[in-house]
């Protein structure tokens, strides 16, 4: 089809050329097809090679193997053709044909203007990156062609379309194909358009085009207080009566500012499961019951502005819980966690009923509760798509980061559930309100001290397994929440994976990160 090999089968029986004469137009039954058809050639050879190079051009009629040929280039295009009965084939061999019950007359069932072989040339994609590449085609060598008609598919055979790019409409002779997924191969087909006779030609071959995958950490998304991106739908957490909301934040909120900067939820008359960053420093976190009574906490300071940190929140029917860093957090509530889940969806990112400042990356929404073990395994690593419970996942890796983004609104969930998000607000260009780099799930592993004596250890760690790392950043506290550092131990550079610690107090404990 279009020069496209479609099916292969064995015909378990010998072909009998002289059994019935040709018929076009109908069956050996009687039965007929509302169709045009033009250019029919019939050869006695395997031309499985040539097809797609000959569908497009005019057949020498003394080609060697061309049994008969008929260009139907007869009468006048949907004039007056009484008479004209006889189709002839252009071969040397006269197999004529004979038109039956045809009015020979007006638009149908009369030699009428054809739009076969107008087909252009589809080139290879161009400027690919991880969202968008750009298809290009070369226009037919003959006929009148006003616009063309671009199809764009992830499957081969052009099972489905991309919704923006299903029979499109273009002008030209290229077409910037955005708003799609990084990682994944595309193909594109394109037909000419005539608007007198409002007929598309025959498709183009099939160009392959496959979009660059980023490399962990990839991209983030840059928020300055009036952006968020919306949750196409939302994502109802309520069905199993438990929930976990993941979210890697780099928030440049200043400590002690007095403010609430939502950052994944939705503010509605029941609110969803949300959290927010408060004063600079605190984690908020809420959730309503179907009742329409909620719970709550503040956090004491657990967030350190202008640095990358993983926040979660988690609630299995009974304890509703907050992590920092896969660490699990105590807080204290306000309201009675225990209860059933409001049905509201989480709808946004980057807001709930105020608007977040800073950068977000690898937000995770599940119908589970996930376990302590389970968060502190995986709050830095990349997972499946395909991971049981997960209901959305947004790894934000589209775009160049601080680039030229121009209408890639799109963030898409990785999951088959297609819960996709539409930015609003953004910039999209630069280094502000816009897709960026991101250094999330950076994280090096701390090993166990060594070398421990009365007033000395050795504090070891390993390299993370994601991302560039110049140097470390080491502090060192007497607390195990870090509320406060040892003079000379606060955010130390150190340009190797151990470092000796030295003047110590004796019979003190000591916590390194």
């Amino acid at each position: 089809v279009d020069g496209i090999l479609q099916e292969t089968a064995a015909t378990g029986f010998p072909i009998d050329y002289a059994a019935t004469p040709l018929l076009l137009g109908r069956d050996n039954t009687g039965s007929t097809v509302n169709v045009a058809i033009d250019e029919v050639k019939i050869w006695n050879t395997d031309r499985s090679a040539q097809i797609l190079s000959d569908m497009t051009t005019v057949a020498n009629p003394a080609a060697a193997g061309l049994i008969a040929y008929y260009n139907f280039d007869h009468g006048t295009a949907s004039g007056s053709n009484a008479g004209i009965t006889t189709l002839y084939d252009q071969t040397a061999n006269g197999l004529h044909g004979t038109l039956n019950n045809f009015a020979l007359t007006g638009a149908t069932s009369n030699w009428v203007s054809s739009y076969t072989m107008i087909v252009p040339s589809a080139t290879a994609a161009t400027l690919i990156d991880n969202s968008r590449f750009t298809a290009n085609w070369t226009a037919p060598a003959i006929g009148i062609v006003n616009n063309y008609r671009l199809d764009v598919s992830t499957s081969p055979t052009f099972a489905t379309l991309l919704a923006n790019y299903n029979n499109l409409t273009v002008s030209g002779l290229t077409q910037v194909v955005n708003n799609i997924n990084p990682g994944t191969t595309y193909y594109y087909r394109v037909r000419a358009h005539n608007n007198a006779q409002n007929v598309d030609g025959g498709n183009s071959g099939v160009i392959t085009a496959a979009t660059t995958a980023l490399t962990p950490p990839g991209n983030s998304l840059s928020f300055n207080g009036s952006q968020s991106v919306t949750i196409t739908g939302g994502v109802d957490l309520s069905a199993t009566g438990k929930f976990t909301q993941e979210a890697w934040i780099y928030s440049t909120s200043s400590a002690g500012d007095g403010q609430m900067r939502g950052f994944l939820g939705n503010q509605a008359t029941d609110r969803s499961p949300s959290m927010w960053v408060f004063n600079g420093t605190q984690i908020h976190g809420l959730f309503y019951h179907a009742d329409g009574s909620y719970a709550y906490y503040i956090s004491d300071p657990v967030i350190t502005p202008n640095k990358w940190q993983h926040i979660a929140q988690t609630f299995d029917g009974t304890d509703f819980k907050l992590y920092v860093n896969g660490q699990n957090i105590p807080v204290t509530y306000t309201g009675t966690p225990a209860g059933t889940i409001s049905p509201t969806p989480v709808a946004f990112i980057g807001r709930v009923d105020n608007f977040f400042f800073g950068k977000i990356d690898e937000v995770r929404l599940w119908n589970v509760a996930r376990t302590d073990a389970e968060i502190k395994a995986n709050f830095d690593k990349f997972i499946s798509p395909a991971t049981t419970g997960l209901l959305a996942y947004y790894n934000f890796d589209q775009g160049t980061p601080a680039g030229t983004n121009t209408g890639l609104t799109t963030l898409y969930d990785k999951t088959t559930n297609a819960k996709n998000g539409t930015l609003s607000n953004f910039a999209l260009t630069g280094s502000s309100t816009n897709y960026v780099a991101s250094y999330a799930a950076v994280v090096p592993e701390t090993l166990p001290a060594t070398a421990i004596t009365s007033t000395s250890i050795t504090a070891n760690w390993s390299a993370p397994l994601t991302g560039t790392t110049n140097s470390y950043r080491f502090d060192l506290s007497t607390s195990a929440s870090f509320t406060s550092l040892v003079t000379g131990y606060n955010d130390l550079t150190v340009n190797a994976t151990t470092i000796t610690l030295t003047g110590l107090t004796p019979a003190t404990t000591y916590y390194y990160r």
